[in-house]
């Protein structure tokens, strides 16, 4: 098929248009349509189509609209296969005529013999967003929301006048107390309760990710951050806390894991790939549910629906709010029912930081152990910038009042009647604390309101522009698509109460928050550092981020003696003035690493990388880089190489310890946050298997690589200025720790020797 790059007339029955082709986008262009017209016609129809179960009726209820049967045999005159069609693929071509969409079945002058190919692909485009869309009016219904919500944006409602918004008082885990320590322990206790559901099919766009291969567009999932695909970065801080649960209770967790797919940038497949790579991240195929999120089409201001090529249209995701809806089709719910799940975790991919100290720990422990239905683990949040703000909803009805814990999108605070004011005067945070997409749902109660509020949060956003060429010329036209937001399923959970709630009453409610310190509850990499531009929301500065998590970590709770943390602008200029990168099961709590790692000192530009959960570090000193990896750092895996964690894992004890070298090479380009990394001289301690690698008094020079070997010790001692390594058999681990709770909910740790 040819492509059409220059104007031309096409006149077909009634659809008698212009349209005109780019070369670049590949968008036809039909005349201007009256909205708000077009908006009051299609009411009845789509209200009608709600009430319709039947295809049959659908069918012959569009076809009595306006002149959708003329313009329907006017198209089977062009393509006579349309009569062999299914009665669901009609019902998509009448739903685009009914909607003024005809121009998009006439992308050629001449018939051409792959016509009825690639109509039939338009149809696979058309049919799972009609099945989707069902409960609202199908595509017809899909159509009609995005021109209100563009007239909406244009004449924005009056505000609410018996409504009201207030500031959360939410469970404050920014200063560590009892209340904090018992929500960690609510929450550590009930992870045999809990699920994690990740959307992941987030296109990535202002990443520019591209296979370094082949030039194929990938997805966010396949960012690496640290080393690894911001995928493999949540199952792992998962497994963090699954071993935090066997240490404590000597009990295997495998937490069911599902993942929000898409068909952007091929991301379903991607992550499939990532998941056959890692072997399912040892816990078997069996526990990891993939649901593919579906795409919708892209519209105009003016209510075109675009094609990036003839016969295909230009499809997005539609917003992490479809996730409740399709994980109910998809059938999720009941295999997390028969899981014995009843509660959820809901992490975005693009926030790395989220899994930092006792975050999710205690978000999750408040909502479990407290029975709440749905819960937003917040911080503070930075003034005009593009995140949304969570909220306290109240509505006076009847003399009632009616409350909610929810979010109001930044796209939403005008028509809100929201302002972005500070939470003082002179201070950089806003009045209300951040929504970070990291929430709780209890399950059950999700499925009742699903019925109800199938699609929460909808909105559009405009913000993205097509390149289109025109009589006049190239010009971008603002286009965008209907999205949901995961988060607004929250506005359909509220309490009732005949009298007016005070601040410090809103924890009986059953929505909730927590709130803790922004650094540890969100980072996001949303999109490639441009030059000269911002740090924000780039992987650049996330991980300059995670490195002050890390430098309070062991400076404050390690006692370390650590250099000065850099300005955001020495780190771009010079880059980090130190870097630490643990396994997440070193932890995953702090207070848990500084039992493991006390004393000593880091020196400036020097490099900690710790891929080990049982280890002692105490008195270390380190100048240059030291790298510890354990092949088995949280156990074994069995023959179908599934995890079982357990004490027959690598292990290493550094006492009194000296390491001397030239580190990394900081003149050359080094890329920090993805851990490509160019060194001049580092120490690598690689243990294999159960094997265990022990220096006490000792000085380490140079250019050092050790490998422990699986069934043996290896110790390491200072003999007439020499370095000894002597090696012996272990047929049991010669140490472990022993993790207990203690009389405060704290927890204590122990050395057990065998």
């Amino acid at each position: 098929m040819r492509l059409l790059t220059c104007e031309k007339e096409c006149k077909h029955g009634n659809l008698g248009q212009i349209s005109t082709w780019s070369k670049m986008s590949m968008i036809a262009i039909p005349p201007n349509l009256s909205l708000e017209k077009q908006k009051a016609e299609l009411e009845p129809l789509i209200e009608s189509l709600k009430k319709t179960p039947s295809i049959e009726k659908k069918i012959e209820l569009i076809t009595h609209f306006k002149q959708v049967a003329q313009e329907f045999e006017a198209l089977i005159q062009r393509y006579p296969f349309i009569t062999e069609v299914s009665k669901p693929e009609i019902l998509c071509v009448k739903s685009l005529l009914a909607i003024e969409q005809g121009h998009l079945f006439f992308q050629e002058e001449t018939i051409l013999e792959d016509d009825a190919d690639n109509f039939n692909l338009l149809l696979e485009q058309l049919l799972p967003i009609e099945s989707f869309y069902q409960e609202m009016g199908g595509l017809i219904g899909y159509h009609h929301a995005v021109i209100s919500l563009i007239l909406e944006q244009k004449n924005p409602p009056a505000k609410h006048p018996n409504r009201s918004y207030h500031n959360p008082e939410g469970y404050d885990f920014s200063h560590e107390n009892d209340d904090t320590w018992q929500a960690v322990k609510w929450g550590i206790e009930n992870l045999s309760s809990l699920s994690l559901i990740y959307p992941v099919g987030g296109a990535g766009d202002r990443l520019n990710l591209m296979d370094e291969t082949t030039g194929e567009p990938l997805p966010a999932a396949q960012l690496l951050f640290c080393g690894r695909t911001l995928l493999e970065g949540l199952l792992r801080d998962l497994q963090g806390q699954e071993y935090l649960y066997y240490k404590l209770y000597g009990k295997q967790l495998v937490t069911p894991v599902a993942m929000m797919t898409s068909h952007e940038k091929n991301n379903h497949q991607h992550i499939y790939q990532i998941c056959e790579r890692n072997l399912w991240f040892n816990r078997s195929r069996d526990n990891v549910f993939l649901f593919i999120q579906p795409l919708v089409p892209v519209i105009t201001q003016e209510g075109h629906w675009l094609l990036k090529d003839p016969f295909s249209l230009k499809l997005k995701p539609g917003g992490h709010g479809v996730i409740w809806k399709l994980a109910k089709d998809a059938g999720l719910f009941e295999w997390l029912k028969e899981k014995k799940r009843p509660h959820a975790l809901i992490r975005q991919i693009n926030n790395p930081l989220a899994g930092t100290d006792d975050t999710l720990l205690g978000f999750v422990g408040i909502g479990s152990h407290q029975n709440k239905v749905f819960g937003f683990a917040s911080c503070p949040r930075y003034l005009n910038t593009a995140e949304g703000m969570n909220v306290v909803v109240e509505d006076k009805i009847n003399g009632t009042y009616r409350y909610c814990t929810t979010n109001i999108e930044y796209t939403e605070f005008k028509k809100c009647g929201l302002s972005d004011i500070p939470c003082k005067e002179g201070s950089v945070y806003s009045a209300f604390p951040a929504n970070t997409n990291i929430l709780f749902a209890n399950l059950q109660q999700i499925e009742q309101i699903i019925e109800t509020h199938p699609l929460p949060g909808k909105l559009i956003n405009m913000k993205s522009s097509v390149s289109v060429e025109c009589a006049e010329g190239t010009k971008e036209i603002p286009a965008g698509r209907l999205e949901t937001t995961m988060q607004n399923i929250a506005d359909a959970i509220f309490d009732n109460f005949d009298h007016r709630l005070e601040p410090k009453d809103y924890h009986v409610l059953k929505t909730y928050l927590t709130y803790h310190e922004r650094l540890k509850t969100i980072s996001v990499t949303k999109h490639s550092l441009c030059p000269n531009g911002s740090l924000a929301e780039t992987p650049e500065k996330c991980f300059y981020d995670l490195m002050q998590n890390m430098h309070a970590l062991l400076s404050q709770k390690c006692h370390l003696e650590m250099p000065a943390m850099p300005s955001e602008e020495e780190y771009q200029k010079q880059g980090p003035s130190f870097i630490a990168l643990f396994h997440p099961a070193l932890g995953p709590l702090h207070s848990i690493i500084a039992q493991k790692i006390s004393q000593g000192k880091m020196a400036h530009q020097s490099e900690l990388i710790l891929e080990i959960a049982e280890i002692l570090l105490h008195h270390v000193e380190l100048q240059g880089s030291l790298k510890i990896y354990a092949d088995r750092a949280l156990g074994y895996l069995n023959k179908e190489d599934i995890i079982h964690y357990g004490e027959q894992s690598g292990k290493c004890r550094l006492k009194n310890v000296k390491i001397r070298n030239k580190g990394i090479d900081f003149s050359q380009k080094n890329m920090f946050w993805k851990q490509d990394i160019h060194h001049l001289e580092s120490m690598q301690i690689k243990i294999h298997g159960n094997g265990e690698f022990i220096a006490e008094n000792v000085t380490f020079e140079g250019n050092i690589q050790i490998e422990v070997p699986h069934g043996h010790q290896m110790r390491a001692y200072q003999k007439d200025n020499q370095i000894v390594y002597e090696t012996t058999q272990i047929k049991k681990p010669s140490w472990y720790w022993s993790y207990a709770w203690n009389s405060h909910h704290r927890i204590k740790l122990t050395q057990t020797f065998s």
